[in-house]
């Protein structure tokens, strides 16, 4: 696995965005500095979120990155059961409600997950200049959502991964194939991204 170090991130990709008061958030606040940073440098107008949850992370970035034009949030519905058992404490009640203020912003519940975008890439009608990558944090799962991801990636758009360190399945996924891919750690974080 590539890596860059945290100053190299912010000097390469000018990372001005704000250290806030993120407690409570599953994404810490280094993450999200990589991914509003990402998105303002690759000026990312449409953007989906795989694994949106709450919307947390969707409501930072939006209100970060005012170039974002349409932002789609992917969840799934709470009778749903995750291959990681542990991920059942994770599927929202309400998806996307943190974020659903902002007119930008649609919630997109799918009964079997991403499988649902797997069986239908053409379900949103358009590409993605970025996309981030938090949902199932199975290998299969992770495996599934970066084929995905390829799919629906914009030439020149950008996939960020979370959780890479913190999660087995993410890790090893990500380590399995980033000989053949251009896949970067940020260090300082548990983000890794790809430009496509």
């Amino acid at each position: 696995m590539k890596s860059i170090s945290k100053n190299s991130f912010d000097t390469l990709f000018n990372n001005n965005c704000p250290y806030t008061f993120t407690n409570g958030l599953s994404t810490t606040i280094e993450d999200l500095r990589v991914i509003v940073s990402l998105c303002r440098y690759f000026k990312s107008e449409n953007v989906l979120e795989l694994g949106v949850r709450y919307g947390h992370t969707a409501k930072f970035i939006l209100e970060q990155c005012p170039g974002i034009k349409k932002y789609i949030g992917v969840d799934v519905p709470v009778s749903f059961i995750p291959e990681n058992e542990i991920q059942k404490l994770e599927i929202p009640l309400q998806t996307g409600i943190i974020a659903s203020f902002d007119k930008r912003f649609e919630a997109v519940v799918l009964d079997n997950g991403t499988k649902d975008i797997e069986d239908d890439i053409n379900l949103f009608g358009c590409r993605f200049d970025l996309i981030f990558v938090d949902a199932d944090h199975s290998l299969n799962g992770v495996k599934r959502d970066t084929g995905i991801s390829k799919r629906l990636v914009k030439s020149g758009g950008i996939v960020i991964w979370h959780d890479y360190t913190n999660e087995k399945g993410v890790t090893d996924f990500l380590d399995s194939i980033s000989g053949d891919n251009d896949i970067v750690h940020v260090e300082g974080s548990l983000c890794c991204f790809m430009v496509c």
